[in-house]
């Protein structure tokens, strides 16, 4: 038809630029590949198509280092069981949320997420043969195929975490794109003849109910939590001094040693959370010979002390602080030997209901934590 011609360039252009996005973008001209043969488009379209696929993925592995412990063949081989029910968890997992946490939610995600699954090869095989709006139904099928592409991927290189990390909040994004996909491609089958105008309607009011159902879990964002984004704060503290806090990093990483390799050069560098002016140049301070300039003499306690596990340079340290004069919470705290060198830091932003109700002023956010040399004890 006219202008199809602009629309299968701009298709290409797209495809080719899916690589640069995330690992599930190599399956994107492929998928169309398939696409293409499936519609008929013909062998100039389907060659090109198919020969984007092949440099685009060359271009992809190229000097691309081997990962032979979490390829998708090599778990699939080792556990198929568990690709299989973290696949149906990452799908379901929207309808996770529609239930207390428990064991009624898990099998919630887990029979949604075959539903979807069972619901979709249907729908496939009912779309290759209809005469009706195929290339809509086929692009959604295509699309949900894709979600479930990254489901498995993503399997490959998680399931050791364990199956229910597949419910992780960031996983929910495609999830509902696929269910949403889903929604869409029903309706247009419910839509396809005047006799289902009844049905059509039920279905509709069963979808929005559906939306309303998962509305209560979506309002929690618009109450910040302060106090995990505290912790998360404290760990990327631990990685820019480069200690081996576990239980810390774990807030933001399920390794230690993954997340201090992986941020060396950021932390370094100065890159991203490390330039923040409260954590930037945090390790290079350690050591080095300051000068207390004495203007306003703040309050506070250094309350705890406690070890790092896996870090035997460091202990970790808590308390409270704050300036009466100014009424004001300093943004971070500098632990000083007797002859004031910085021998470690901390930062501020812990809620401390208590110093609030002892102090009048501004103290709800005055406790801190951090760290500290462990000779300096």
């Amino acid at each position: 038809y006219a202008g199809s011609a602009k629309y299968f360039i701009w298709s290409c252009l797209t495809g080719i630029a899916a690589i640069g996005t995330m690992a599930n973008g190599i399956m994107t001209l492929p998928l169309m590949v398939t696409y293409a043969i499936i519609l008929r488009q013909g062998w100039k379209r389907i060659t090109t198509l198919a020969v984007l696929s092949m440099l685009a993925i060359t271009l992809y592995f190229y000097d691309y280092p081997p990962s032979s412990n979490s390829s998708v063949l090599t778990v699939l081989a080792s556990n198929p069981e568990g690709v299989a029910a973290y696949i149906l968890l990452y799908i379901g997992g929207p309808f996770h949320h529609l239930f207390p946490q428990g064991k009624t939610a898990v099998i919630a995600a887990y029979t949604s997420g075959g539903f979807l699954i069972i619901g979709a090869l249907f729908l496939a095989i009912k779309s290759i043969f209809s005469p009706h709006a195929k290339a809509l139904r086929l692009s959604l099928i295509f699309f949900i195929i894709y979600i479930g592409g990254t489901a498995l991927g993503t399997a490959s290189g998680r399931l050791y975490l364990g199956v229910n990390q597949a419910l992780s909040s960031r996983y929910m994004t495609p999830s509902l794109m696929a269910w949403v996909a889903f929604s869409i491609l029903v309706l247009s089958f419910a839509y396809e003849t005047q006799k289902n105008v009844k049905k059509t309607e039920v279905l509709k009011i069963f979808l929005i109910c559906l939306l309303g159902l998962l509305l209560p879990y979506q309002l929690k964002a618009l109450h910040p939590d302060n106090d995990v984004l505290y912790e998360k704060r404290i760990a990327a503290l631990a990685l820019e001094m480069r200690i081996k806090d576990r239980h810390q990093i774990s807030k933001i990483f399920p390794s230690a040693e993954g997340a201090l390799h992986m941020t060396e050069t950021a932390a370094n560098e100065n890159i991203s959370i490390f330039n923040a002016p409260d954590i930037r140049d945090v390790s290079e301070s350690i050591g080095v010979k300051t000068t207390v300039p004495i203007k306003n003499q703040c309050i506070g306690t250094l309350e705890s002390v406690t070890s790092v596990d896996y870090d035997s340079r460091y202990v970790k340290v808590s308390g409270w602080i704050f300036d009466p004069i100014n009424k004001s919470i300093p943004d971070s705290v500098k632990l000083l030997s007797s002859d004031f060198v910085i021998s470690g830091y901390a930062l501020t932003g812990q809620k401390r209901v208590d110093i609030a109700n002892a102090i009048r002023g501004k103290a709800l956010n005055s406790g801190f934590k951090g760290y500290l040399l462990k000779e300096q004890l």
